[in-house]
């Protein structure tokens, strides 16, 4: 039980500075996209898997217009992208966006 709560106060400690970010900075900022990335990163570790899919989706989408597709958090996030794919099963996915990353790495 101390765990699930210790859980839940991150995520919410999370939200909290992505929504201020958000307000101050703007959603494009390379840091509230960063920190898009990091609430992704947690929703994973707690098993939220979906949610992870979304908000990754969402950042990476908006850092490849913002940064470019070669930039090093835009290929971090294509990275934990295709480790959520692989958590939900959806191992083609998977491996298409890390051959893809892959790709972009070698260019």
């Amino acid at each position: 039980r101390v765990q699930i709560e210790l859980d839940t106060s991150a995520v919410m400690a999370l939200q909290e500075i992505l929504d201020i970010q958000k307000n101050e900075l703007g959603e494009r900022h390379p840091d509230t996209l960063r920190s898009m990335n990091n609430l992704g990163l947690t929703y994973s570790s707690l098993n939220r898997h979906e949610d992870a899919l979304k908000l990754q989706q969402e950042t990476l989408r908006l850092q490849q217009e913002v940064l470019g597709e070669r930039h090093p958090d835009t290929l971090r996030s294509m990275n934990n992208l295709g480790l959520t794919y692989s958590s939900l099963n959806r191992h083609e996915d998977a491996l298409k966006l890390q051959q893809e990353t892959l790709r972009l790495q070698q260019e």
